[in-house]
């Protein structure tokens, strides 16, 4: 497959001289020409070879007197294009600190619970703060619901919330915003902080006006839509005492939090239970919790009007109500207005699914969905994601461990559970993989390890990301200790050998352009032994993959190529000179300027 213009295979191999770091002393820049290595570090043969080779009619001008300006050993020619920077390419200092580099931790999506998620209806996502996984978590992370879901760490600019548990998360539409209220951390607080989404994503910590709630953890609250402001009920306030007290933030102009004073009997204090805004009916709708009368948990249902004069008022519902829990989950269906309450804790870990129709006469009724449903768990999160009429439920407790997996449960006719796969996030840990730089899409390519046979790539622009590949064609088979290098003419990746099962010498090649896929190669000679912990590299003067050592039963020092254009075919190189000694678990590098192989170690 030909590469576009200006990664013409000539191109792409005069760029392996330059990121080899000998022909550069420091990277090309559009105010800096590049500087040269003396003339004899280049032979006269490198030389010939770069004169020849500029002559390619699929270069740019700016291209060609480059390669001929290194060939020559003419700064002034090679510097023709100072305008026109290398993609990717940015100056830096040499000979000091900074090329010594520094390391970046990657963020990762650790399993948690007791967080909180909202459905970003701009983005069509799903949006994580907070809970405790690895310490108490105040990372961001968005789960995007089109396609093929993908995670992905969000970094807001602005100082952010302390790490924290128990606190709730509500969507502002007007503002296009998250608003985080109170929670558990080093201590309950009752801080509000808001996550604008427009353009960069920051945080800011708001500062209402009037006297605010008492500093609390598992409470719940909605976003009002009518009046524009956030409702708060109950939760566990200081020395683990329930709460049944509502407040009310108001989100226009500068907030202001204010207490409510319902009239009717309020529901009793309680702590971990659920709550959604019903918007046929104006009002707040609360079902379970824990009140503090273990074992019977309540499974009372309430309802607080938000029109005109607040009032709370018990729901008597018909039909058979879910066990009395606390730590489950409840989201408004608004296609079929109704409430769909699911997990929690009863005394047990139910997996049940219970929904609750709120038109005219209310009742409760159990569904029985297809498929295979999440594990047992307790303080997860579910959204409701309108476009795909699902709810979606991420991570909790299932009593011993903390969860990091996704379910959608469809709405739509026969309800059923279907479990997400995220691509975004990082792959399993493992050894023995191989790795690539993919140049057209500036990423890095994970292929296989132990028991596995999966491809991950690592985008490295920007906020790097993990993303699984998803391959057509019939795949290799699991291995080990294999190798790979990038084939730059066919926009591909080369993997040989390796362990598992048993030893291997097949030959595959995974397609990166447009949908990958996988094909295996058949290449005519008689092929190296099956092998592993063996090394291979791309000659691109010779378009060729060279392999040598390993093990294969006993030490290798044998070398062998692979030619890639046309029909690929094997042939044993015999190396004049004394060989290295038989080895496997060594590394071996390819050197542009000389052309030649390196190897170290094993």
């Amino acid at each position: 497959m030909p590469l576009p213009r200006c990664t013409s295979r000539t191109w792409v191999l005069f760029l392996g001289l330059l990121l080899a770091g000998s022909v550069m002393q420091a990277p090309l820049v559009a105010a800096q020409p590049p500087l040269l290595p003396p003339q004899s570090d280049l032979s006269p043969q490198v030389r010939d070879r770069l004169t020849e080779a500029a002559q390619d009619a699929g270069l740019t001008p700016w291209q060609r007197e480059f390669m001929l300006g290194v060939a020559q050993g003419k700064p002034e020619r090679a510097a023709a294009e100072p305008s026109r920077p290398l993609h990717g390419m940015a100056l830096r200092t040499t000979g000091t600190a900074a090329d010594d580099g520094g390391w970046i931790a990657f963020p990762v999506l650790s399993a948690r619970w007791y967080h909180t998620a909202i459905y970003d209806p701009v983005r069509d996502r799903m949006v994580v703060f907070g809970g405790v996984g690895d310490g108490y978590l105040n990372e961001v992370w968005a789960l995007s619901l089109a396609g093929s879901p993908a995670w992905s760490a969000l970094a807001p600019g602005g100082s952010p919330p302390s790490g924290r548990v128990a606190h709730t998360a509500i969507y502002d539409p007007v503002r296009d915003r998250m608003v985080v209220f109170g929670g558990n951390g080093a201590g309950l607080v009752n801080d509000v902080w808001a996550l604008s989404f427009a353009g960069s994503p920051a945080w800011s910590e708001l500062a209402p006006a009037g006297s605010p709630p008492f500093a609390r953890s598992g409470h719940t609250a909605i976003y009002d839509p009518v009046r524009d402001r956030m409702v708060v009920f109950g939760g566990r306030g200081i020395n683990n005492g329930n709460l049944n007290d509502v407040w009310a933030l108001t989100l226009a102009g500068s907030p202001a939090w204010s207490v409510l004073a319902p009239a009717g009997s309020p529901p009793s204090a309680r702590t971990d239970h659920a709550a959604i805004y019903d918007p046929v009916r104006d009002r707040m709708v609360v079902f379970g919790g824990d009140d503090g009368s273990y074992p019977n948990f309540p499974n009372d249902v309430w309802t607080l009007s938000l029109r005109g004069s607040p009032a709370w008022s018990a729901l008597a519902a018909a039909g058979t109500p879910p066990s009395g829990r606390f730590g489950h989950t409840a989201i408004y269906d608004p296609v079929r207005d109704r409430m769909v309450v699911f997990g929690g804790i009863d005394g047990t870990y139910p997996t049940d699914v219970s929904v609750l129709s709120l038109a005219e006469s209310p009742i409760w009724s159990a569904l029985a969905p297809a498929g295979s449903p999440p594990s047992v768990r307790t303080y997860h999160t579910s959204i409701y994601d309108p476009v795909r009429d699902r709810m979606v439920v991420y991570g909790g407790f299932d009593g011993s461990d903390t969860r990091n997996d996704v379910s959608a449960l469809s709405l739509a006719g026969s309800p059923a559970w279907i479990a997400l796969t995220p691509t975004e996030g990082p792959p399993s840990a493992r050894y023995g993989h191989t790795a690539i730089y993919d140049p057209v899409r500036d990423r890095m390519v994970v292929f296989g390890g132990p028991g596995r046979n999966d491809v991950w790539v690592l985008s490295l622009a920007g906020s790097p990301a993990w993303s699984a590949l998803a391959p057509a064609g019939n795949p290799p088979s699991e291995r080990t200790n294999h190798t790979a290098i990038y084939d730059p003419v066919r926009d591909r990746m080369v993997v040989f050998g390796g362990l598992g099962p048993g030893l291997n010498n097949d030959v595959w090649a995974l397609s990166l352009a447009a949908s990958p896929a996988w094909s295996a190669l058949a290449p005519v000679g008689s092929p190296p032994s099956g092998r592993y912990q063996h090394t291979a590299i791309y000659d691109p003067v010779r378009d060729r993959m060279v392999v040598f050592g390993g093990i294969d039963g006993s030490s290798r020092n044998d070398v062998w190529a692979l030619s890639l254009a046309g029909s690929p075919a094997w042939s044993e190189l015999d190396p004049d000179g004394t060989p290295p000694s038989g080895r496997f678990g060594h590394t071996a590098i390819y050197d542009p300027v000389r052309e030649r192989m390196v190897v170290f170690g094993g």
